[in-house]
This record gives structure tokens, C-alpha cells and sequence, in this order.
């Protein structure tokens, strides 16, 4: 017997349109139940999902309540005085790279992200305490104008609020905060820069080891830059159209931010991140099958699916790996 979609209400449809276009989220069809929650399993959303399900039930229109929640922040913000007039930071450093570390020469390589945590609520505060309303946590200034947990922890909502707070201010000042952690290690070792963004650097280390190193580097100098340290490696997955499809392992992280946050400060700082992944570059109709040939699963008929157009596809053969 053929598979048979199995459709949401209109009204969750709608919501999880919404949720797809916020989160970036890749669903091959978004209106079926066993797609959609398959879709939400390989991109570790079930949760965020649940929470901006229930806050959209709450809220009948959500785009009016962020919008009002978001004005409410940023006009805040603008008004402080001489906030406007703050002058864009020259870049005070030398380094350089790649824009993107997911390039075929980085494959097997073993890489350490140092990533600004909430880099442009950091770029403010940085500037002065009074443009975050004397807030200490991004989540302390959101909390001041909403309960809901699910816009408090919404990068896209974040992205929201800063986009309209004078963005290439805050690329400038976090551009030279990364600057300062790059510095710090490098005083150490310069390990080869594989790629630089705005908030992110990309090195290349030898050894698992070489995380902790970094984190006793950082932690020794007592910046009070906020952080987060990765471990991973990526892997080119073989397909026969050649595609720049990547899987990203993660290996072991480091947030110093929530350190900082723990009940116990004698905690460890290191949180296992064994098994989790994240596949990149990937065209939306292929997503299942590659997620079957990573975690070996066999492909079922709705692997098959996805939506084009308003149309509901099928590929009628499998992709062939390797």
C-alpha cells in the first residue's frame, strides 16, 4: 500500500510555515506529520518547535506581537543619547580568511570555532552599558519587554531587534572583540585561520587536546569577551551530481557564557556533544535520504517526497552514494 499524506490543520500549517521561515528550517514537506517531524529530529528542533507552537497559540497574530515587542526594544535603545552619533570602529587587526570553512581542502581536518556568543547584543554593551539598558545578558533585556521564553531564546528574533540598532556599528565593534580572542591564543600559537567572519573564527588544531588549550588560554587572560568554543570536523558526502553536500560532526564544546551562568562555579566547563551533527548544503528533496545514508537507516516511500511549486513530488529512484 502507498504511503498516504497525513495533513496538520490549516491553522498549524500556517504556524509551521512561520516556524520554517524564522528558524531556517528544511522540511521537504512541510504539511505532512511524519515529514515534518522527521525534519524537526534531524535538524534537533522538537523542542524550539513546541515552544513557538504554544507561543503562536497564544498569540493569534505573532508578527503583530513581535513587532511591537521589537519596537518597543529598539526604540529604547536609539533613544539613548549619542547613541546615533557613535562613530563605526576601524578594524584594529591584521587577520584574514575564507568566508566559509566548508570547502573540500577542510575535509577530515579537526577545527576549533571561537564564536562571539550574541555578538551584536556583546558589540553594544562593549560601547557602553547604558545601549543595553543597563542589562547584563541579552536575556535580561528581552526579559524586560516579554515573558515568552520562545522570543527570549530566538536568534531570528535577536536578528530582528539588531537589524534596525545600527548593524554596521556592531559589525565593526564585534569584528574587533573577535580580534582581541584571536590575539589571545594566537600570543600562545598561531594556528592556520581557515576562516573569519564577523563573530566567528575557524583554526585549524592537531589534537582534541588543543580545545582545552585554547579554553585555559582564554579563561587565564580573564577577558570578559563571552564565547563559545567548538570542536568538530566536516565531511564531504559523496553523491553523484557532485554537490558540495556536507555533514558537520561536532566533537566537544565550551560556552563560557553559560559557565558563568551555573549555580555551582566548580562545575566543569566542558559539555559532551558526542553524535551530534548537522548536514549543510543539501537541496531540500534530498534531505531524508541523506540523513538515512549518514545515520544507516533504509529509506521509506515519504523519503521520497517533497514539494515543489505547491506540488507534491516524488524522485522515483534512490540517489546513490559514494
Amino acid at each position: 500500500m502507498s504511503a498516504k499524506l497525513k495533513p496538520c490543520a490549516p491553522k498549524e500549517l500556517e504556524i509551521r510555515e512561520n516556524f520554517k521561515r524564522d528558524y531556517k528550517f528544511s522540511c521537504p514537506v512541510i504539511d505532512d506529520d511524519d515529514i515534518f517531524s522527521k525534519s524537526l529530529h534531524i535538524a534537533d528542533l522538537t523542542s524550539e518547535w513546541s515552544d513557538y507552537l504554544n507561543m503562536s497559540l497564544r498569540h493569534p497574530d505573532l508578527n503583530e506581537y513581535r513587532k511591537e515587542v521589537r519596537n518597543q526594544i529598539t526604540q529604547q535603545i536609539s533613544g539613548v543619547k549619542g547613541f546615533s552619533s557613535i562613530p563605526v570602529q576601524e578594524y584594529k587587526y591584521t587577520f584574514s580568511g575564507s568566508r566559509s570553512y566548508l570547502e573540500p581542502v577542510n575535509t577530515g581536518k579537526k577545527l576549533v570555532s571561537i564564536d562571539l556568543v550574541k555578538g551584536n547584543y556583546q558589540s553594544l554593551k562593549n560601547l557602553g552599558s547604558e545601549y543595553v539598558l543597563g542589562t547584563q545578558t541579552y536575556e535580561e533585556l528581552i526579559g524586560k519587554f516579554t515573558d515568552e521564553r520562545c522570543l527570549i531564546t530566538s536568534k531570528f528574533f535577536r536578528q530582528m531587534v539588531f537589524g534596525l540598532l545600527r548593524p554596521d556599528l556592531q559589525a565593526s565593534v564585534q569584528r574587533n572583540l573577535l580580534g582581541q580572542l584571536i590575539t589571545i591564543v594566537f600570543q600562545s600559537k598561531q594556528y592556520p585561520i581557515i576562516s573569519l567572519s564577523n563573530d566567528e573564527v575557524v583554526v585549524q588544531v592537531t589534537q582534541d587536546a588543543d580545545l582545552t588549550r585554547i579554553e585555559e588560554i582564554l579563561k587565564a587572560s580573564q577577558t570578559p569577551i563571552q564565547y563559545r568554543l567548538s570542536l568538530f570536523r566536516v565531511e564531504k558526502i559523496p553523491n553523484s551530481y557532485g554537490d558540495d553536500w556536507y555533514v558537520k560532526y561536532y566533537i566537544d564544546s565550551i560556552d563560557n557564557y553559560k559557565i558563568s551562568s551555573l549555580s555551582n562555579p566548580s562545575s566543569s566547563s566542558s559539555h559532551k556533544t558526542k553524535n551530534k551533527k548537522r548536514l549543510m548544503g543539501i537541496h531540500v528533496r534530498y534531505l531524508m535520504q541523506v540523513s538515512n545514508f549518514i545515520e544507516g537507516n533504509e529509506n521509506t516511500e515519504k523519503d521520497f517526497w517533497w514539494r515543489e511549486r505547491g506540488r507534491l513530488c516524488k524522485l522515483l529512484e534512490p540517489e546513490r552514494f559514494g
